[in-house]
């Protein structure tokens, strides 16, 4: 068991115990792979900002923090979820699901492979301005919740993707929802 209040890790961290972010920010900045948990408090930050992080069968991503992917690879291997996902940029991939149990704010970024992202109902993705939200290569995206493209924001669907909606699309403005060989 690992406990953090404010630290970066800048070494390769492979994780099957626990690690918990107690408050502020903890930043794994090299190439880490995860089959425990890792559980992050209200208010703290549990930050890939760089560096390829694997999430494989058994790892958790815990708490009512923020699980901030920001220029790093993600890859999902299993079966993941989350409360509050930020992600700033990177590719997120995988054969695996994340399903985000609270808030997803997506600025930037690439989802791309057989992996699935799921918005249950009474959650909320947000697609703000800023970057390029683009999901390829197989990558389904399902929303039973609330999804909501800011105005000036492009959703491009690629190749083999699907997004699923059983929830509430909202286009805000002039947002854009535009196909590139995908559904």
């Amino acid at each position: 068991r690992v406990l953090f209040r404010s630290s970066a890790v800048n070494i390769p961290f492979n994780n099957s115990g626990t690690v918990q972010v107690q408050s502020s920010t903890l930043i794994l900045g090299a190439d880490s792979t995860h089959s425990g948990t890792l559980t992050t408090a209200a208010g703290a930050v549990l930050q890939f900002p760089q560096a390829i992080h694997t999430l494989n069968s058994g790892a958790t991503l815990t708490g009512a923090g923020v699980v901030q992917m920001a220029g790093a690879t993600v890859v999902v291997n299993a079966a993941i979820s989350a409360e509050n996902v930020d992600f700033l940029g990177g590719t997120l991939t995988g054969s695996g699901s994340l399903t985000v149990n609270g808030t997803m704010n997506w600025t930037d970024g690439t989802m791309s492979g057989a992996g699935s992202l799921t918005i249950p109902a009474s959650t909320v993705l947000n697609l703000n301005p800023g970057g390029s939200h683009y999901f390829t290569g197989g990558w389904t995206l399902t929303n039973a919740g609330t999804t909501n493209l800011a105005a000036s924001t492009p959703l491009t669907v690629g190749t083999g993707s699907v997004f699923n909606n059983s929830g509430t699309f909202e286009m805000q403005g002039a947002a854009n929802l535009l196909p590139d060989a995908g559904t």
